[in-house]
């Protein structure tokens, strides 16, 4: 997951990346599957 913003006052672009906890990542493939078994 990544987020970003640029800072209000200098301008700079800022992120930060970190990869996303087990959990969310199992409920991602859930849903991706899901959504196939739906088609």
């Amino acid at each position: 997951a990544k987020l970003g913003l640029i800072h209000p006052i200098t301008g700079e672009e800022i992120s930060w990346q970190a990869p996303l906890p087990e959990d969310m990542e199992d409920l991602l493939t859930a849903l991706r599957l899901d959504k196939r078994a739906a088609s």
